[in-house]
């Protein structure tokens, strides 16, 4: 079990945890991993678009291509809007806390 542990791999858009991060990187490294997302988030509602209007002009055949790239979009976007529910959700939290 304990070699387990030691394989794991973050993917490539997550920041990698460091021991001493001032607050100012810490903030920097999140913004730049969501930033990150948002733009995989575009790309993707690019593609299902592109998809869309291929179809639609007889460029491309395949139904299931275009159906594929349409809930890889919309399910990339839904994650985005729990992520941001969740982030404002944290920071209400944080907001109520008493000092």
């Amino acid at each position: 079990m304990v070699g387990i542990s030691q394989n794991i791999q973050l993917p490539s858009g997550l920041p990698r945890p460091t021991p001493e991060v001032s607050p100012a990187e810490a903030q920097q490294s999140f913004k730049q991993a969501m930033f990150n997302a948002l733009d995989q988030v575009q790309k993707q509602q690019e593609i299902s678009d592109e998809k869309t209007t291929q179809l639609a002009t007889g460029k491309v055949d395949s139904l299931h291509e275009v159906m594929i790239a349409k809930e890889k979009a919309g399910l990339s976007l839904q994650l985005t809007m729990e992520v941001r529910n969740k982030v404002v959700s944290a920071y209400q939290e944080v907001m109520r806390m008493q000092i």
